[in-house]
């Protein structure tokens, strides 16, 4: 199974300004103007300048970013011929590179400086370690560059887990969300969650201009920062089962031990799907709470219905062997023919 969902789609490519920004807090020192530079990133493409000093990077997809760390200083210092060093750059950097980001400290080379310049290519400075910068780039180029679908529904971080609140209109995902952050919850989106994929999970988060804002019949628009202050929104959350609100029915049959598990397809992933019965006056934000937390416990591997299961099973085969045991030591019983023979 899988929920009903937009296609996905490929947002626009993030300009050079808005990684700028995004990272501002590591960058010491610039070359050039990356807060108005427009260079678009396209693809979570981060690449190494020490395969491209050394010739062996020369098919690199346009608006990347390219690291020098220290070994590719110490290349570039080491080598007979920096003329060499640079032809092999000039192309990458004239062409395909958005910016370049100098870790570690590291200072950029006169001559690469000037050849920054020339093509109008920043240059970033941090003191930050190549590994730590390169990951920090990977991370913010895949969540902003990632494709994205739009479902409808209600995501909720409750007791740190991420429950996503399905259902028809009015079925009362808002009414419940709205419970739920009284009682001290997070609300991240509501009526259209954007998933996106990262790594091995899914991750749902708001659309910027319906941010922290929740609909509630008979209410209508409730700004939930305003009400419950800031505590009280995300703007993202890793989606850790689905909560299906229905109507309830005494035609259906509903889950009432635990043992079996509805897996629905999200994201190309499968997560956990919980269907609650909704009756009138029924609240189910109690119902919600313990749902987070035994899906916390299932990632813990802990089942409780599973545990109950085979303490019963085991109980079960004590006395079936205390009976079989009783039935071999009990003392023979004459009949009334052994009793007459000789």
């Amino acid at each position: 199974m899988s929920l009903a969902s937009s296609a996905p789609a490929l947002p626009e490519p993030a300009p050079l300004s808005e990684f700028f920004e995004a990272l501002k807090a590591h960058w010491r020192s610039v070359v050039g103007d990356p807060l108005h530079s427009e260079k678009p990133l396209v693809g979570a493409r981060v690449v190494s300048a020490l395969p491209v000093l050394a010739g062996l990077e020369t098919d690199t997809a346009q608006g990347a970013l390219l690291l020098w760390g220290n070994h590719a200083a110490h290349f570039f210092a080491d080598r007979v011929s920096q003329d060499a060093a640079l032809a092999a750059l000039r192309p990458f950097i004239s062409r395909q590179a958005s910016a370049i980001i100098f870790t570690d400290g590291i200072h950029p080379p006169p001559a690469l400086a000037a050849l920054l310049k020339t093509h109008h290519v920043p240059g970033l400075m941090t003191e930050c370690r190549y590994d730590d910068i390169r990951r920090q780039a990977e991370d913010f180029l895949f969540e902003r560059l990632a494709p994205r679908q739009v479902i409808h529904g209600t995501l909720l971080c409750v007791h740190g887990c991420g429950l996503l609140l399905t259902g028809r209109s009015g079925i009362g995902k808002s009414e419940s969300a709205l419970d739920l952050i009284e009682r001290g919850h997070q609300l991240v989106a509501d009526d259209a969650v954007q998933i996106y994929r990262r790594g091995g999970a899914v991750i749902g988060s708001t659309n910027p201009t319906l941010a922290h804002h929740l609909e509630v019949r008979g209410i209508g628009i409730v700004d939930i920062v305003a009400l419950f202050g800031a505590r009280a929104v995300r703007f993202s959350q890793r989606i850790d089962a689905i909560v299906q609100l229905v109507p309830w029915s005494p035609k259906d049959s509903y889950e009432r031990i635990g043992l079996s598990e509805v897996k629905i397809s999200l994201a190309g992933l499968q997560l956990p799907q919980i269907t609650i019965p909704l009756s009138s006056g029924r609240t189910v934000a109690s119902f919600i709470e313990v749902i987070a937390l035994t899906t916390l416990q299932h990632q813990r591997g802990i089942n409780s219905a599973d545990a109950l299961n085979r303490k019963l099973i085991s109980t079960m085969q004590m006395q079936s062997n205390r009976r079989a045991g009783a039935s071999l030591n009990r003392p023979h019983k004459k009949t009334a023919r052994e009793r007459n023979s000789p």
